[in-house]
């Protein structure tokens, strides 16, 4: 019982002492970087038949989100994706950016 009692004091006094010791330690804070734009995708199926389907969840989000936010269409784009959208007046960049293929095919 004796020795028991011992071990439980050791334990106890290890782990203050090693407490203490965290105390002691500065962990560097990490700084903040704000990204120059916000690019949000909606994961889904391409065509406005396939809207309403489960997998189009991302595609209806951003969708409310174009509503919402009165966001532009970009119809100059020579290249890159169709339906993309920009917010504007916001400070920085928004890019939305609509399936562009199955979503089967995502992770290709």
């Amino acid at each position: 019982m004796a020795a028991d009692m011992a071990r439980a004091q050791r334990r106890a006094k290890g782990k203050r002492a090693r407490d203490e010791s965290k105390k002691d330690e500065k962990v560097p804070k990490r700084a903040r970087v704000r990204a120059p734009a916000l690019v949000v995708f909606g994961l889904g199926n391409v065509g406005e038949e396939r809207f309403k389907e489960r997998h189009n969840f991302g595609q209806r989000v951003l969708a409310a989100v174009a509503e919402q936010k009165a966001a532009i269409l970009l119809e100059d784009l020579q290249t890159g994706a169709k339906g993309t959208r920009s917010v504007p007046g916001s400070e920085r960049p928004w890019l939305l950016l609509p399936p562009q293929s199955h979503i089967n095919d995502s992770g290709r």
